[in-house]
């Protein structure tokens, strides 16, 4: 008798012991959960501000540049249209910096907080939205270029935009490239 008393006494703690680990477990995972949750609200509100801002000069690239891509507007504009690239490309730039924000604490992580999940989400497919776009608008002005300069002289033709370390990105591997 004496035995089994000992045995269910040591079973007893075996599975406190457990049960005491799984809890201690997961009151840090809720409280490493939490601060995640937190720190994607905070990235979320500067994030969609540079998303606004984003939009403001592609919009202004579009009305100011892209609609005016005439041939007898490069000599005057040329210097002009590259302001307003430049100016899109600090705003993209600043954007792009996120990645490393997503890729630590979005990408193929879920969370139980809905809102923080779908923020996580949208802010994933703007990112990859806006660099493809910016990648897009780019090549659109190059192809330009491209055929003003055919059509001068050495000394006429034009610079391309340069884009840098920007390319179109896939950046939650679902094998579509939104934006592009």
């Amino acid at each position: 008798m004496k035995k089994y008393v000992i045995l269910a006494i040591g079973l007893l703690m075996i599975i406190s012991g457990v049960g005491l680990s799984f809890l201690t477990s997961f009151a840090t995972d809720v409280t490493a959960s939490g601060e995640s949750t937190k720190q994607i609200e905070e990235q979320y509100a500067s994030f969609k501000d540079l998303l606004t801002t984003m939009n403001g000069e592609r919009e202004n690239l579009y009305h100011s540049v892209v609609n005016e891509f005439y041939v007898e507007k490069v000599e005057t504009d040329y210097d002009f249209w590259m302001q307003t690239y430049q100016n899109y490309e600090k705003v993209v730039r600043k954007i792009s910096g996120y990645q490393g924000f997503l890729k630590e604490n979005c990408l193929n992580v879920l969370y139980r907080d809905t809102n923080a999940q779908s923020k996580c989400d949208s802010m994933m497919i703007s990112l990859e939205t806006a660099v493809n776009y910016y990648v897009k608008d780019v090549e659109k002005f190059n192809l330009f270029i491209e055929k003003y300069n055919d059509t001068v002289e050495l000394e006429e033709k034009k610079a391309l935009l340069e884009l840098g370390n920007y390319q179109y990105l896939d950046f939650n591997d679902d094998g579509k490239y939104t934006g592009k």
